[in-house]
């Protein structure tokens, strides 16, 4: 067959010196008279506030114009020959994809079973920011009795019962958590010195680690195994408590199975849920439901949905306990109880507090961490690490809430919080492979197609996958909130390149290098503002690389202008957001919300912000009910908070465009007749709509919480026995009920080690393009583009583009 010839042209060669031109393949000197004045240097300045890292080089930014055309190839190559903005990484595009490849390959490992369960091995890849145990040094294990001659100078200085030790303690827990435990692991005597000048609360022991001192609070849940913590001696009470918590989900079991006797088919079978509905209630679970702990329907009606009961201790032990080589896994009821004697502490230290991290705490979300912040005045860093229940989207609310702190206390001259390091929850995927029954013949692999299984690879951001369009648009509407807002603010430590919060957003298996490419652009763009930079071209490219990043997989490019980059930045305008107020680029918006009328559209940052607080893996909504009861008196969640300012030179790309939730009704006419007439009312630019619930407004103080009635607490810890058993039973049906175990929309229950992520996202046997990634279908699509750039650069034929035969 003839090979047809691609009618794409390498149009933006320059195959000949034009005068005026620079030369093809020629170098140009940095120090030349042309290159000095031509007006394409960048131009920077050293006045941002500490999260700008200005650059400390001229560095070339684009071409003159009339040179040559900027488009993808031209933004490729630029990247590629000048790299990153510093603030971004220090890591050259090379690098950067060599590491995402890294991840990659890790992520693919997967134990089974077996390997899993009684072996206790690990995925390749989990994407942790901390080790979880290093903090937690046995002292005894780590004293000063080396003779070496400098550990006694070493001793004075990191002593942390010392002034000068709790003042080097607080200096470096400023830096983030990641310090210290550098520290720990390098020089354990020095840690085992400093700790002792700080505050170390150990959740799974529900007490300090040690003597409690100094101004840094750190709220730790150390890794250690099932099979640890039922021998560890600081984990004795705990042990009791979860020993008491297990006697009560067999207690309210049996309650139950007792007193409303059990259904003749499953609770879920359709004949019994068709029966239940038509009979309704019978007395005996009247009785049931407003007696005793007062359990819900599907308590009750799991319990009823149990055969025989007669051997639950065993069925408890060989089931619903947590494995000994798998981490230790803390009973709601329990948690609840470790939490408020975590709120205790922190309400009795609250004055002397001025660094608070908090690192996978269990029940503390965002509401939570409000009445706290709100609480300890002296606070000037805060780091939140992998928290269960505070997720991607929650930055924004978080800056908001420091700069509503801020406020009050610039009111009262006490210490501002300066600083924020943040690593949000990061879902790594299922812990084990889970075998496939369809294999695919050799062909079928060589096209790229994949078998119909259960998922186990993880998405980062999410559990399970959802629309890609929402979450990549959605991602960045975040990022440009946060960036905008942390350098007005003079944030520290959120947006260093080598802090928690970039290294969280590296971690995402989106495409490879798109989070750092929009970021590049987005400082490029800034740092050209703030320079009172009058160099278009430059802007409009920096701003051209931006769109580029945050359309990267789904839309093309345009390129039917002479100069892509005129075209994009021409065409890209501004649009308002009915949920959260802002005026923001249109690329930040959903392709079906761009068609609908001003009034009715909504960004997908919070379109993706409301998708994360709709996740219900893991038992996040009853561990947020579950706290929820003692905050939601009087919180509004569709409220507002306090808006942290934009950055001025920001103020094209976003600004607030209004608070307003309700239409202002027209003034009355007076017509000629004498009588009043109300015009026509027509629709305002309000926000009538807000998608998420991240209000922290209307919240108790932290000291109201903690005097909560003892109805209140009682009906909390209810609620927990009730999660509890709930996940007791959901195991309990599934290892008896092959039935239900078997059916394809049972993906697992929810806080167990076998909890399920869905089937796997394919048409026709390929992957959905239309969903969010794993990092091995981030690398195919990187690579299906490349191809496709390649064909439109006219590098390469059509003919070798995927699915073109």
């Amino acid at each position: 067959m003839a090979r047809r010839k691609s009618k794409a042209r390498p149009w933006h060669k320059n195959k000949q010196n034009v005068p005026g031109n620079i030369p093809a393949n020629s170098a140009i000197e940095a120090n030349s008279e042309w290159n000095s004045n031509a007006g394409w240097i960048q131009t920077t300045t050293d006045n941002y506030h500490r999260v700008h890292q200005p650059l400390k080089e001229v560095t070339p930014i684009c071409k003159p114009e009339g040179q040559r055309p900027y488009g993808p190839e031209e933004s490729r190559e630029r990247l590629e020959s000048q790299g990153y903005h510093p603030s971004v990484t220090s890591m050259t595009k090379e690098e950067v994809e060599a590491s995402y490849e890294e991840k990659r390959k890790k992520s693919l490992y997967k134990p089974d079973f077996i390997e899993y369960t009684c072996e206790g091995k690990e995925q390749g890849f989990e994407g942790r920011y901390t080790s979880d145990m290093n903090l937690l040094i046995n002292t005894s294990e780590s004293s000063f009795e080396s003779k070496d001659e400098s550990s006694e100078l070493t001793k004075e200085v990191f002593n942390g019962t010392h002034p000068q030790g709790l003042l080097i303690a607080q200096q470096l827990a400023s830096l983030g958590i990641k310090q210290l435990e550098k520290l720990a692991i390098a020089c354990p005597r020095e840690w085992d010195a400093l700790s002792k000048g700080m505050a170390i609360w150990d959740f799974t022991a529900n007490k300090f680690h040690g003597e409690p001192s100094g101004h840094v609070f750190l709220c730790l849940f150390p890794k250690i195994s099932q099979g640890a913590f039922s021998k560890s001696p600081s984990h004795r009470e705990s042990r009791k408590e979860e020993e008491c918590a297990r006697k009560n989900i067999i207690k309210q079991i049996r309650w139950i199975y007792f007193l409303c006797g059990p259904t003749k088919l499953p609770a879920w079978h359709p004949e019994e849920k068709l029966k239940m509905q038509t009979e309704g209630p019978s007395p005996q679970v009247w009785r049931c439901r407003t007696t005793g702990t007062k359990p819900p329907p599907v308590v009750i009606n799991m319990t009823r949905s149990i055969p025989d009961i007669s051997k639950l201790h065993d069925v408890m032990r060989d089931y619903v306990d947590q494995p000994k080589h798998l981490d230790y896994y803390i009973s709601k009821q329990v948690a609840l109880k470790n939490m408020f004697s975590l709120l205790t502490s922190i309400f009795n230290r609250r004055t002397n507090i001025r660094v608070l991290h908090f690192q996978k705490t269990p029940l503390l979300d965002r509401r939570l961490l409000a009445c706290i912040l709100r609480a300890c005045p002296h606070i000037t860093t805060l780091g939140v690490y992998q928290c269960p229940l505070i997720h991607f989207g929650d930055v924004i609310c978080l800056l908001d809430l420091i700069h509503e702190v801020n406020l009050d206390r610039s009111s009262q001259s006490l210490p501002l919080v300066e600083a924020l390091d943040f690593y949000p929850l990061y879902h790594a995927g299922m812990p084990f492979k889970v075998p496939i029954n369809d294999e695919l013949s050799k062909a079928e692999k060589d096209r790229g197609m994949e078998p119909a299984a259960r998922e186990t690879h993880g998405y980062g951001i999410t559990w399970t996958y959802m629309p890609n369009e929402v979450l990549q648009r959605g991602v960045f509407a975040i990022l440009l909130k946060t960036v905008l807002k942390a350098r007005k603010m003079g944030i520290r430590l959120l947006m260093d390149k080598d802090a928690a919060f970039m290294k969280f957003l590296s971690n995402i298996p989106m495409l490879p290098g798109i989070i750092f490419q929009f970021l590049d652009g987005l400082y490029r763009y800034l740092d050209l503002k703030e320079a009172g930079s009058e160099d278009n071209t430059a802007m409009k490219r920096a701003k051209y690389d931006m769109i580029l990043a945050v359309r990267a997989g789904l839309q093309p490019p345009y390129r039917n202008t002479f100069d892509p980059s005129d075209d994009v930045t021409r065409k890209v305008t501004s649009l308002f957001c009915r949920s959260c107020g802002y005026n923001m680029l249109d690329i930040f918006f959903r392709s079906q919300q761009i068609g609908l009328p001003p009034n009715r559209q909504t960004c997908a940052g919070c379109e993706f912000q409301a998708c994360l607080d709709k996740q219900s893996d893991h038992q996040k909504h009853h561990d947020l009910n579950l706290m929820g009861r003692f905050l939601e008196k009087d919180w509004d969640r569709k409220g507002f908070n306090v808006d942290a300012p934009v950055h001025d030179d920001g103020q094209e790309l976003l600004s607030l465009q209004t608070r307003k939730t309700t239409n202002d009704l027209p003034q009355m006419v007076l017509l000629p007749n004498g009588e009043f007439d109300r015009p026509s009312l027509h629709e305002q630019l309000i926000c009538e709509h807000k998608e998420n619930n991240d209000c922290l407004q209307g919240l108790p103080t932290l000291q109201s919480l903690l005097l909560q009635k003892k109805t209140e607490k009682d009906d909390a810890k209810d609620h927990a026995l009730h999660v509890d058993a709930c996940r007791a039973l959901s195991i309990i049906m599934n290892h008896h009920d092959f039935d239900l175990a078997m059916q394809d929309k049972n993906h697992g229950v929810g806080g167990h080690f076998c909890e399920g992520q869905g089937w796997r996202p394919l048409s026709g046997g390929f992957r959905d393009k239309g969903v969010s990634h794993t990092f091995e279908s981030a690398t195919k699509a990187a690579e299906d583009l490349k191809v496709r750039a390649e064909i439109a650069e006219g590098r390469r034929p059509e003919q070798d583009a995927a699915g073109f035969w």
